[in-house]
């Protein structure tokens, strides 16, 4: 099993819970930069990425003619497509800190062996700042479709007593909603 900074939580090699490919890894070997707070955007190419090569294996970014391949505006298109969502969700947790309706959390699971982990470094929204906030500001999070973003997170929540029941360990979570999702 590892829990270690950064990883996955996995159980004999298998990771608990259904399979999910980050965007940026699904991107590599090509991320994307900007020096001018996201109005225009650079591509760059990890060329010591095992995969990028001058052999003429795999995938060309260029045809002959120097033109963009379909893989390469396909690969685009999806980094503009990743990049318009970080920047949506970086507007949305900045409103949501200006509500001041996140709180730091903390999970504690003890394994079978008696070894402790701690989850931590994280944030969630304090679902009772979240029920006293104006009916006009409510109206604005649900116009915008965000209040939809704020009710899965708090659904997500719920996931981590089964992901440690998966595990095989004991744990408890601070902050973590024991009320339904609805309620």
């Amino acid at each position: 099993m590892a829990c270690a900074t950064g990883e996955s939580v996995r159980r004999q090699g298998r990771q608990l819970g259904r399979q999910v490919c980050p965007g940026l890894r699904a991107s590599l070997p090509v991320r994307v930069s900007s020096t001018d707070e996201g109005k225009t955007f650079t591509l760059c190419l990890d060329e010591d990425f095992s995969g990028v090569n001058t052999d003429g294996r795999g995938e060309r970014l260029f045809d002959k003619d120097g033109e963009r391949t379909q893989y390469l505006k396909n690969v685009l298109n999806f980094l503009q497509v990743y990049q318009a969502q970080f920047q949506r969700t970086q507007a949305l947790c900045r409103k949501l800190a200006d509500l001041d309706l996140f709180e730091p959390m903390q999970a504690q699971v003890k394994l079978k062996t008696g070894q402790q982990l701690t989850l931590g470094g994280f944030k969630v929204i304090n679902r009772a700042k979240l029920k006293a906030l104006p009916s006009e500001t409510l109206g604005e999070l649900a116009k915008a479709d965000e209040l939809e973003v704020i009710y899965s997170h708090l659904g997500s929540l719920r996931n981590f007593g089964p992901m440690v029941e998966r595990m095989g360990a004991e744990g408890t979570a601070a902050g973590v909603p024991a009320e339904p999702v609805d309620g």
